[in-house]
């Protein structure tokens, strides 16, 4: 292959999931220099998404087929970006990783993977949990996440990197709106695992430019607000009602570890702390 080939297909990537952190993240790796493909899975924002000067398809990963021109998405890409969470349905523990196996039956093995995945992997231990602890999750949605990591890592190996996130707060993801007017809520007194969407798109940024692939990574902020305080806080913040907590001598939590990401990937969060979110979003 001739090098300035390479070096162009090196900045062509492709993001599955144009969705509340695919744009945001497309757009930013754009003003980048990278080449971005972009999928969405509803057709009426194709047309929406060319003010972006993205080449957008409309894909939907079946479980028996991909619906879409899966060839032109991939259009030539060094890197696929998977991101699309489970969905809350019955049986997605089976539904989702029939998707993946759809991905992989029609994606070649030497195109790099960055699969964004969730903390929720991990079952409440009431202690910190890290990227070597044994998964045995507690939600379906986890289930689900556990063997859609396997599945991806058995196929593509070393040019795999699972990012495993923490909740996601931002734009339009005011943490106040989460929990606002609920009653009878457990786990007062339990640390809260966050990250805000800016260092989502800043540890990706860091894997791509820094090539870390064949990498399981936690992405989680450094500090782990007391839960009852935290979002009391941020309800008031938006002048909603505070949700209401149980008392309780039981708590059920896990301390997400982020160490590993921040060594591997020399790298900062803007927002280590997730209470800072209350002087930028609203």
């Amino acid at each position: 292959m001739n090098q300035n080939n390479k070096l162009t297909m090196d900045k062509n990537i492709s993001i599955l999931g144009l969705g509340w952190l695919g744009l945001p993240l497309a757009l930013e790796l754009q003003k980048n220099g990278y080449n971005i493909s972009g999928s969405t899975s509803r057709l009426s924002n194709v047309e929406s998404f060319s003010q972006y000067r993205l080449h957008t398809c409309s894909i939907r990963i079946g479980l028996d087929a991909i619906l879409g021109d899966w060839a032109s998405f991939l259009n030539d890409s060094s890197v696929l970006i998977i991101n699309f969470p489970p969905k809350r349905i019955e049986n997605i523990e089976t539904i989702h990783p029939a998707q993946i196996k759809q991905i992989i039956e029609n994606t070649p093995k030497s195109i790099k993977v960055i699969f964004v995945s969730s903390t929720s992997v991990y079952q409440n231990t009431n202690g910190i949990v890290n990227e070597s602890f044994n998964c045995n999750p507690e939600k379906a949605s986890g289930v689900a996440l556990v063997e859609a990591e396997r599945l991806l890592r058995d196929y593509f190996g070393a040019n795999l990197t699972i990012l495993r996130l923490a909740g996601l707060i931002g734009p339009k993801r005011h943490p106040g709106r989460f929990l606002s007017n609920k009653r009878q809520l457990k786990n007062p007194e339990s640390p809260v695992n966050l990250i805000h969407q800016k260092d989502v798109i800043g540890l990706i940024k860091k894997i791509l430019e820094l090539d870390c692939f064949g990498e399981l990574i936690n992405g989680c902020s450094d500090v782990h607000p007391n839960r009852k305080e935290f979002y009391e806080k941020a309800a008031l913040e938006l002048n909603l009602p505070v949700p209401v907590f149980e008392t309780t001598s039981h708590e059920s939590y896990k301390v997400v570890d982020n160490s590993k990401g921040k060594e591997l990937l020399d790298f900062t969060y803007e927002f280590s702390d997730p209470t800072s979110i209350f002087k930028t979003e609203s």
